[in-house]
């Protein structure tokens, strides 16, 4: 199994998006959220989807990888500028709120396609 999809935010939309990657196939990735995992988290996401083999890595390199965006949308545009190295990025909407300037600068330096 290659390891090649992380999946940022570990709320309850990301469960949608761990669903739609069992029917692909993809049986294994990683999860980043933004505090420390506990065992009762960990636990929630290896219950409810028996199938999926996660690494839990709150800091993990996404250089070539599939990721996927499922933060607080306010958290979007500077995770899409921080993640241009990966693969593909995927990101639940609205892709972008422009919160304040740097927003707008984040999502103007992004230059491919999400």
């Amino acid at each position: 199994m290659i390891d090649d999809t992380i999946i940022l935010g570990a709320g309850a939309f990301s469960h949608a998006h761990i669903r739609c990657m069992l029917e692909l196939g993809i049986l294994k990735c990683t999860i980043a959220k933004h505090s420390e995992w506990t065992s009762e988290q960990k636990n929630k996401f290896t219950q409810h989807h028996p199938l999926m083999t996660f690494t839990f890595n709150n800091n993990p390199d996404t250089t070539d990888k599939n990721v996927h965006i499922v933060t607080p949308s306010n958290t979007h545009a500077r995770l899409l500028y921080d993640n241009q190295s990966s693969k593909k990025i995927f990101v639940e909407k609205p892709s972008v709120l422009y919160n304040n300037h740097d927003d707008f600068n984040y999502a103007n330096a992004v230059n491919r396609t999400i």
